[in-house]
């Protein structure tokens, strides 16, 4: 695993581009790469989606299936619990899949960091109302 690779970037709430996560099942069962994808995971951002690939062909794919979804409740504890295939896709088991997986969530991130935009614009252009208690005259 590359030791340089920045986790502090991908979970870096004010980037604009949107991050699509392929990874494959059978990397959840490694200890370091769950560490990382479990920062990835708890960081809840609105421009990044995971999409986890298996090997349909594989007979061991396929064994340890249970094993699998094991690696990827631990790995994976937010995304797996709140089931939005938008954004966490875990049953990709061919390339027809998976070209179909990404478009559909690269669509659904642009879609998701647009409107947060739109939301921080509009609130960027209207006074908010004060906090502060009323004083006494």
């Amino acid at each position: 695993m590359n030791r340089h690779l920045s986790i502090d970037r991908l979970v870096d709430p004010t980037q604009k581009v949107q991050e699509l996560l392929i990874v494959d099942a059978w990397a959840t069962l490694v200890p370091a790469f769950q560490d990382v994808l479990d920062s990835i995971d708890r960081a809840r951002l609105q421009n990044y989606a995971v999409i986890v690939v298996r090997n349909s062909d594989d007979q061991e794919t396929m064994q340890q299936n249970p094993i699998l979804e094991d690696g990827l409740r631990l790995a994976f504890p937010f995304s797996y619990a709140a089931a939005a295939p938008q954004r966490f896709c875990r049953d990709i088991y061919s390339p027809e899949q998976l070209e179909s997986a990404v478009a559909t969530v690269l669509t659904h991130i642009r879609r998701s960091v647009e409107d947060l935009r739109a939301a921080q614009m509009r609130l960027a252009g209207s006074a908010l109302p004060s906090l502060a208690p009323e004083r006494a005259a």
